[in-house]
């Protein structure tokens, strides 16, 4: 049903980009707020930092996916393919430090 309208499957799209961003939101401050606790700071730190940079990767991909929206509609450019494929790596490399941080979390705290 979404594939068959552009406009619709992109807003889609959003939607499952935002429902991802704050899975990863609450997990990072669950994790933060547990090295928090557990005299971690630095881990805080590093939360803290890899969060701002989730966030602003999260809002480049917007605009990318916003500007595809207006430029593409239904027709796909080569402007709109290389901007889905920047959104894209934005998206595996957001994905990339999430997993980095708590695999760096879990060895941390598995010698607690």
């Amino acid at each position: 049903v979404f594939s068959a309208n552009k406009e619709v499957e992109n807003i889609t799209e959003l939607l499952v980009l935002l429902t991802e961003l704050l899975a990863q939101v609450y997990i990072l401050e669950g994790i933060r707020s547990i090295c928090k606790q557990l005299g971690h700071p630095e881990m805080d730190k590093l939360g803290g930092f890899i969060y701002a940079v989730i966030t602003t990767l999260f809002v480049v991909q917007t605009c990318v996916s916003v500007y595809i929206l207006v430029l593409g509609g239904t027709m796909v450019t080569t402007r709109a393919s290389w901007l889905a494929v920047v959104g894209s790596l934005l998206t595996i490399f957001s994905m990339i430090l999430f997993l980095f941080y708590s695999n760096k979390t879990i060895k941390i705290l598995s010698k607690e």
